[in-house]
């Protein structure tokens, strides 16, 4: 699975910069385009975890987009290498750039879709295979269970360090068809072994009451997919804002950060506090609250949710500094000249961004995969794919809007009011909190009894209380 990451993530994580810089994208273009491939590839874990689990198994299903995702790698590595497939590059000192044709945007898009349909093979199996390994009917597994995702997402953060440093200013620095073809080798040598080849069919009547417990998801489904919309610009309007950013490391230094590395800091605000609060953290709350995982699984969500609010109000705050900066130095009309604020501005949002994924993104997926049937796991984890999925799409449909409507994110993002869109999320947000504790608060867990079947047999762990 991590070295999956180090394919996957180190394709995406700078992808904004090679639509602008590259094909020509404005930046709001490139912003939608990026939210609604970040959507699709959510959403097809759904259609991988019912394959999965209702008809060939995880491991053919994992070895299936493990096919398709390297060959999408590859073919974004072929049309940063072959000029033709890429318009001409902006002629010095002038804003008209050639667009994109037809065809090289039909070269990028073929590239998306085998991607997306290769997460949807990949994402939702993985981890409910890494899960299924613990016996939750001995009671020493089911204690290290509770660890199991908190070190699987660790896992998964080391793996993003290195993609948004190393291959980030292999992209920025050597160059694109380098930087995108390390990933995609790295993808290609991935293997995966193991799993249970042969699905378990289940009853109508034990599918019907599976069905039940699923359903009863949606409201806490529902109040994450905002959150992710807001995370949305992480990878687009902020990569953008530290473009044009002094991105010099210390003042008398050379060298560069490039903007797409600035996530590392949100990877090693996880890497410091997925241990803390794993060895300390929980043991602490367990003796609080008498809760075998210290929080219960709601409890650390809302928490997620009221540090994500946070994050937009530093966001926010972050763009007045740098607009005025910007116009204190007359560039506001100079969207390509740097601006004298160091791009260590933008530190708090990210490492924010760090915190509410040890809260809310964990949770989700212990949440999802705790209360999902037990033969609807991978579902579980598509569940949480799904989340992210939707607010990509939130995303794009907002950033259209505002974009019709607003002069906040125009092409010259110095002259834009992202300040005033980040204003917005964060009341959204605000909103969004209140009708999870609503929601939250009628929640009933589900209660892990024996329930027999029509023909005598034993079924565990889905009735609900």
């Amino acid at each position: 699975e991590a070295t999956e990451k180090l394919g996957a993530i180190g394709l995406q994580v700078n992808l904004v910069t090679y639509l602008v810089q590259q094909l020509h994208f404005k930046p709001a273009d490139a912003s939608n385009t990026l939210t609604t491939f970040g959507g699709t590839a959510a959403f097809t874990p759904f259609v991988g975890a019912i394959i999965a689990d209702a008809y060939v198994g995880r491991y053919w299903v994992v070895l299936l987009g493990s096919i398709l995702f390297t060959l999408g790698s590859f073919v974004l590595t072929i049309q940063a290498l072959v000029p033709s497939l890429r318009p001409d590059q902006c002629a010095a000192k002038s804003s008209l750039c050639e667009r994109s044709t037809v065809g090289q945007l039909g070269f990028l898009y073929l590239s998306f879709v085998l991607q997306a349909a290769g997460s949807g093979g990949i994402r939702p199996c993985v981890a409910a295979f890494g899960a299924d390994q613990f016996n939750e009917e001995d009671p020493k597994q089911r204690t290290q269970i509770l660890h199991f995702f908190n070190w699987y997402y660790f896992t998964l953060q080391l793996a993003t360090l290195i993609t948004s440093t190393v291959f980030v200013w292999i992209q920025d620095n050597v160059g694109w068809a380098v930087g995108f073809g390390l990933p995609a080798v790295l993808m290609a040598l991935s293997r995966r072994s193991g799993g249970d080849v042969d699905p378990w069919k289940v009853s109508s009547v034990h599918s019907v009451e599976e069905l039940k417990l699923l359903l009863r998801l949606l409201p806490i489904l529902c109040t994450g997919v905002l959150v992710f919309t807001a995370w949305a610009q992480q990878g687009t309007f902020w990569v953008q804002q530290g473009r044009t950013m002094d991105r010099r490391l210390v003042a008398s230094s050379s060298f560069e950060i490039p903007p797409g590395s600035m996530t590392a800091f949100t990877t090693l605000a996880l890497l410091v506090l997925i241990p803390v609060y794993d060895k300390l953290g929980i043991p602490v709350l367990r003796r609080i609250t008498g809760h075998p995982r210290g929080l219960t699984s709601l409890q650390r969500m809302a928490i997620g949710l009221v540090v994500s609010i946070l994050v937009m109000v530093a966001a926010a705050a972050t763009e007045v500094k740098r607009r005025s900066a910007a116009a204190a130095a007359g560039l506001l009309d100079s969207p390509d000249r740097t601006i004298p604020i160091s791009i260590f501005w933008l530190l708090p949002q990210y490492v924010l961004i760090g915190v509410t994924e040890l809260f809310l993104s964990i949770g989700q997926i212990e949440f999802f995969y705790d209360q999902s049937p037990e033969s609807m796991r991978s579902m579980a984890t598509a569940v949480f794919w799904m989340v992210i999925g939707g607010g990509n799409y939130c995303s794009t449909a907002m950033v259209s809007a505002v974009h019709a409507r607003t002069n906040w994110v125009p092409d010259n993002i110095n002259r834009g009011r992202l300040d005033l869109f980040y204003w917005m999320l964060a009341g959204i947000l605000t909103v969004n909190l209140g009708v999870y504790l609503v929601v939250a608060r009628w929640y009933r867990y589900k209660r892990w009894n024996d329930v027999p079947e029509e023909n005598g047999k034993v079924l565990k762990k889905v009735e609900q209380t």
